[in-house]
């Protein structure tokens, strides 16, 4: 299987020299009932949902914004604890969100961090929790970094990536206590060294803020879940739309990290995409928007084009976001975009889209097995389509950049969703969950649809290759 992916990377490198458009495949929608693997996992009227999942020998570690499970791989629910509770020896009376979950498959542990605010009391923590083995019903040891204040800063969005050595967490600095007054300060990666994660003492770790060269705030960046033993710690970011910014681009940024949690030296890489990213509108179509013009009241909220993952193997960056394109109607639609990097050469070696015309995507994730194959996780509506949740799959003998045409629904949404956050959106989601099997190279999906107005039903699915 190998042989035919070095071919067609080989191949890609050519379009990529020569920036030829990548043309979007289009998800043919020939996607059959639900998916005979999948199974309920959560219920949540309190959107955003912000599923994760990680995935251990024998167990499944699944989270919201409000709770956690862990699974066996039958689908049976064996442990179900709050996520303000999971913490709350160390973040008593803290609102618990934006967790996120990865199984460290170099020492086989679970982890498990979160965002936390009390902001009556103007506290603000990043908190994180490990296994102490690969069995989630065992012990589990937590820390909390912090208080901090509103106007020092507090942690919003904290992504995680890992090597055989360090823990690699960033987080988005955000001021300000509502909607009017948030500000994006600054972007923080903290570098925490195994050895003290998992012996029980005081955690040694690392902070480096991670800026373009001019100091200014780069947004969203990614770390990777490294597979192998890389000598550098990679990252990944897209380019950062903004009010006034140019509605397209190439850019993508590749951070490679020395020194591990020693003494971490970061640089940065301007990558250029062989066809141009477009930036994704704020908010997609529904069935039963009662007014079709307002997206924003009535639309799916859909926050920007940051990575919603990232995974390094066999040479390569692996990471997904939303972009746009052109709907063939004067407007544009949300689609998914997904990129392999050669780290090597720091060249894009696949670039694929993903989209059916009429429809918009949201919240992708992508992971590669340990053969050059790959599923992405994604939401697709439109307005003959309620929020539904399926994955797309590539096998590594298919030409570069494409997945299959016909998509595999996870499950169907089945109702308009409205409930407007604090600055009017109608918010519903962050990111969808996915992650390896460390003993198969099943790759496990977690990710919600619409159940009533204001009620989210999550479901888990997996996929293998043939």
């Amino acid at each position: 299987m190998r042989a035919p992916r070095a071919r067609a990377a080989s191949a890609l490198r050519v379009l990529t020299a020569a920036r030829v458009f990548v043309a979007c495949v289009d998800d043919t929608r020939a996607d059959a009932a639900t998916s005979p693997r999948a199974f309920a996992a959560f219920q949540t009227d309190a959107p955003p949902y912000d599923a994760t999942v990680a995935a251990g020998p024998q167990h499944l570690l699944a989270a919201l914004n409000y709770e956690v499970k862990i699974f066996d791989k039958s689908g049976h629910t064996l442990r179900v604890a709050g996520l303000d509770a999971w913490f709350s020896n160390v973040v008593a009376g803290a609102q618990l969100f934006d967790p996120y979950a990865l199984y460290d498959h170099h020492a086989d542990r679970f982890i498990l961090l979160a965002a936390a605010r009390n902001v009556a009391a103007d506290q603000y923590w990043l908190v994180l929790s490990v296994s102490d083995s690969p069995d989630p019903l065992g012990t589990w040891r937590n820390s909390a970094d912090g208080p901090t204040t509103a106007e020092d800063g507090w942690t919003d969005f904290p992504r995680a990536g890992l090597t055989a050595d360090a823990l690699y967490i960033t987080r988005n600095i955000i001021t300000g206590t509502d909607a009017q007054s948030f500000n994006h300060k600054s972007t923080q990666l903290r570098v925490v060294a195994k050895a003290t994660l998992y012996g029980g003492g005081e955690l040694t770790t690392r902070d480096v803020p991670l800026e373009a060269p001019d100091g200014t705030v780069p947004g969203t960046v990614h770390p990777c879940h490294a597979y192998g033993a890389p000598a550098v710690q990679y990252l990944v970011s897209t380019f950062r739309f903004q009010q006034g910014s140019a509605p397209k681009s190439r850019n993508v940024f590749l951070w490679e990290v020395t020194g591990g949690a020693t003494s971490p030296q970061v640089s940065r890489h301007v990558l250029a995409a062989p066809s141009e990213y477009g930036r994704p509108l704020p908010a997609i179509p529904q069935v039963g928007m009662v007014d079709p013009n307002s997206l924003k009241l009535w639309g799916l909220a859909c926050n920007d084009d940051r990575p919603r993952s990232a995974v390094f193997r066999s040479g390569s960056v692996w990471t997904a976001f939303n972009t746009s394109v052109p709907d063939g109607h004067g407007g544009t639609r949300n689609v998914v975009t997904w990129l392999e990097i050669a780290v090597a050469s720091r060249t894009i070696v696949q670039q694929g889209c993903y989209g059916a015309p009429g429809c918009h995507y949201a919240y992708p994730a992508i992971m590669p097995d340990s053969h050059g194959n790959a599923v992405v996780v994604a939401v697709r509506s439109s307005p003959t389509e309620h929020a539904s949740l399926l994955i797309a799959h590539r096998l590594a003998s298919m030409p570069a950049g494409v997945l299959h045409n016909s998509s595999e629904l996870i499950q169907a949404g089945l109702a308009t969703h409205q409930k407007l956050d604090s600055q009017g959106a109608n918010r519903w989601a962050d990111y969808n969950g996915i992650a390896l099997d460390p003993t198969d190279d099943r790759i496990w999906v977690h990710g919600a649809v619409p159940e009533d107005i204001d009620t989210w039903a999550s479901w888990i699915s997996s996929w293998k290759a043939p």
